[in-house]
């Protein structure tokens, strides 16, 4: 039996761009060696969250017009010169890489409800801890995503998001908490 929120069983179109294929290091590296403009990787997942976030509800809040601005200055920056100059391999191991974050972790200039409805309007003024990290590793935030009601549920549904759907079966749940996560990389 198929949930009501669905009129059956849908699957999010598989991935064609091989980009969104490559690991981090291997995105990290193409970047660096200039392969790939840093640009066209976020580019490349903002394109996917906006081909199948509508089907699966996955992204709950984003930051592309920010995450594209980084983008652009590394490129720049890698465009002069020497990469290692300013982006030591050492210091930056995910140069340019694009990622999210569950809405539950603190991305600065995003909410940070934790799917608690007495949080809606809290947005964050800072990025948490891991986020700090892997901004200082070069990785760029591109959104946060749906996560059950403060992290404490085996699905990911919540009263300020809604549900996240499965994206192999629109028809079914994600798991919980961090069902967002896991499903915008399908």
């Amino acid at each position: 039996m198929f949930s009501s929120r669905s009129p059956g069983p849908r699957a999010v179109p598989p991935v064609e761009n091989p980009l969104l294929l490559q690991s981090a290091v291997s995105l990290a590296r193409r970047i660096r060696s200039r392969e790939v403009k840093c640009e066209e990787v976020i580019k490349s997942y903002i394109d996917r969250v906006q081909h199948v976030n509508f089907l699966i509800n996955a992204v709950v809040a984003d930051r592309f017009e920010e995450a594209l601005d980084t983008a652009r200055e590394i490129d720049t920056v890698l465009d002069a010169g020497d990469p290692n100059d300013l982006y030591p391999l050492r210091s930056f191991p995910l140069l340019g890489v694009p990622f999210t974050a569950k809405e539950a972790f603190a991305v600065k200039g995003l909410p940070n409800t934790s799917g608690l409805v007495a949080r809606k309007d809290i947005v964050s003024t800072n990025d948490a801890t891991v986020v700090t990290h892997l901004r200082q590793a070069g990785a760029i935030p591109l959104a946060v995503t749906n996560c059950s009601e403060l992290c404490m549920w085996y699905e990911s549904s919540n009263n300020v998001y809604g549900t996240t759907n499965n994206a192999y079966n629109t028809g079914r749940i994600v798991g919980g908490s961090s069902g967002g996560e896991g499903c915008i990389l399908a």
